[in-house]
């Protein structure tokens, strides 16, 4: 046994930053988590012998904490059998099999929490009452609301379908990478409205996406020309 754990290779430790720092509102959340990065953040980068980032901004800040480490950038993949165009009539498929009427559907995928823009897509839900309804996804609670269906966590394969049936796809969300909701939703053929984020730049296709300030009003204009089209 000695001898075989003498010849046994040793683990390679990898470490996987998705965003890097995220800046809160509150200036105590900020100073918390920046002190965090400097100690517990710099002592796991350094312990590694390489690190996986999405983009330049998390690549940046991972070379500043560990200048000696192997840094490799592999973006997030999207299966494109699963999160695909729907088929001729699959849509209308879906949408009745859904209940649902000739109204646009806004789709929005993730957890129910601030960071994730919930808060904004259920103000844009209450000024559009009556013109649209929206489709909630995702882990958490949001008090129930005329035009928002809240269907909590999904299977993979189900929310697939939702890609495919719904009309537009909204995440207003703040300090990510480049959601692998949106590029799942992207691959489905599904017009998508983002917060902006300097970080999504290089990922974008201009007439795939919409970027919007992260506000009730322009997120609204930024929807209804999808809406009408």
């Amino acid at each position: 046994l000695g001898l075989l754990a003498a010849k046994r290779p040793q683990a390679v430790r990898v470490l996987t930053e998705h965003v890097g720092h995220v800046h809160y509102d509150s200036k105590i959340l900020d100073r918390v988590e920046g002190a965090a990065m400097r100690t517990v953040g710099r002592l796991a980068a350094r312990a590694a012998e390489g690190i996986v980032v999405l983009n330049d901004k998390v690549w940046k800040e991972m070379a500043a904490l560990a200048p000696e480490a192997k840094l490799v950038r592999i973006p997030n993949g999207v299966d494109v059998e699963r999160y695909r165009l729907p088929d001729p009539g699959e849509r209308e498929r879906l949408r009745k099999a859904l209940g649902w009427d000739e109204r646009p559907r806004v789709l929005f995928v993730g957890r129910l929490v601030r960071k994730k823009g919930i808060e904004l897509v259920l103000s844009v839900a209450a000024r559009l009452a009556g013109r649209a309804c929206f489709v909630v996804v995702g882990p958490g609670h949001i008090e129930p609301a005329s035009n928002v269906q809240v269907l909590g966590t999904l299977a993979p394969s189900r929310v697939a379908e939702l890609y495919r049936a719904a009309d537009v796809f909204l995440l207003p969300s703040r300090g990510e990478g480049f959601p692998l909701v949106v590029q799942e939703a992207m691959a489905s053929g599904l017009p998508v409205v983002l917060a902006d984020d300097p970080s999504y730049a290089p990922y974008l296709v201009k007439d795939g996406v919409r970027t919007s300030a992260p506000e009730t009003q322009a997120l609204i204009q930024t929807l209804e020309p999808l809406l009408d089209s």
